[in-house]
Parts: C-alpha cells; structure tokens; sequence
C-alpha cells in the first residue's frame, strides 16, 4: 500500500465520529501498514499523522484545531513534569479525556466500569469499545492523582488489551500493552507528577481568566 493512500484512510477513519467499526477501520490499517512497511515505519508514520490538526467531527463544541492544540499542551505540561517524550506520545490517547475534565465531570468509575461489563458480555466481546470507555478511568485517575487508582485502572485496561490479543491475535495493540505496562510500573511517579500538571494548568486557566474583558466573565 502506497503511503500516500495509508494516509488518506487513516486521516478518514480518525475524522469519523468515534465508533467500534471505526476503531476496528484503524487497527486493520495499522496491521497492512505493518507488513508493508515494517513496525517502526508504521508507528512513525502513525505519529506524525496525529500531529495534523483535524476537524472534529463528534459534534463538540471545541474545534478540531483547537483541540489538538490544547491535548498536545497537556502532553507537553507532563513532558515537563518528567514523563519521558517517548511514553507521552504513546499516553496521548489518555488527553483528550484530560482535556474533558477540565470542562464537564466524567461518570464515575462504578458506572464505567458497568458499561466496560457489558461492552465484554456482548457476543462478539466488543473488546475496541471497553478499552475506550477503560481509558477514560484511567485518564482521569492520571489526571487527579491517585497512585493505586492509576494502578487499579491500568490493571483493568491491560486485562481488556490482553482478552482481545487473545481473540484476535492480529488485533494490533501490542504499543498500547506496552504503554500500560509503563503506567503500572510508574504509578508513583504519576501521582507526583500530575500534581505539577494540574497546578500547571491552573495557573494556566486564572491567567487566561484575568486576561478575558470584564463583560464576558459576568
């Protein structure tokens, strides 16, 4: 497969509302660009085509610009609290619900953890949409700060990632296995680190509240 047409589908299949069919789109992708082009290759050409800005396309609020620029600050803001470059950008999936957090509450983990129950139950286990929903309790665990949430969290993603390898063999997740392997083994440094990363973020915010006109914070 030319690269060209590789990233034609991927940028496609990223803009599309977030869906099982859609995720499922991007993993077979994934798995034809590996055995054209090699594993490092492909996860090089996969970062760089995250890096491009895109318009959002699941009716938020916030443009797609917008929002890749603010999930890519939140990255750089634990860069700069210590988390090496390397595992941010493999961790970059866990911004966006970062991100959410800052604007509206998440559900909370019982309700979450319900939902990834039942994503499991279904026949075939619907293993690309619990990991989602997986995802977002460990973001937000990563985000408040709480070394055995994070863990608990990790634990709960690493098990769907490795149910699904076991089904579907090809199923193209091994980067992500080890990205929550990283988080497990590093949970302590995390809650020390997202404590800098939301203080960060704070200062952030009431600078930009103090710049705004009078009128519009009324």
């Amino acid at each position: 497969m030319e690269e060209r047409l590789a990233q034609f589908i991927y940028l496609a299949l990223r803009t599309a509302p977030a869906s099982d069919t859609a995720l499922r789109g991007i993993v077979a992708l994934r798995k034809v660009m590996f055995d054209s082009y090699g594993e490092k290759r492909q996860r090089e050409l996969v970062a760089a085509w995250n890096d491009i800005p895109l318009p959002w396309a699941d009716g938020d609020a916030v443009t797609g610009p917008a929002r890749c620029l603010a999930e890519e600050g939140i990255g750089r803001l634990w860069i700069e609290a210590g988390m090496p470059r390397d595992t941010a950008r493999r961790l970059n999936h866990l911004f966006h619900t970062m991100f959410d957090l800052m604007k509206v509450a998440l559900k909370d983990d019982e309700y979450l953890f319900l939902e990834i129950d039942e994503r499991l139950a279904q026949d075939p286990p619907g293993f690309s949409s619990a990991r989602i929903i997986a995802n977002m309790a460990l973001a937000r665990a990563m985000y408040q700060g709480d070394a055995g949430q994070i863990a608990q969290s990790a634990h709960r993603v690493q098990d769907i990632l490795f149910r699904w390898k076991a089904e579907e063999r090809d199923c193209g997740r091994d980067y992500e296995i080890e990205g929550v392997r990283w988080v497990i083994e590093n949970a302590d440094n995390i809650d020390h680190w997202s404590h800098m990363v939301r203080a960060r973020l704070g200062a952030i915010l009431a600078r930009r509240a103090s710049l705004m006109p009078r009128e519009k914070l009324q």
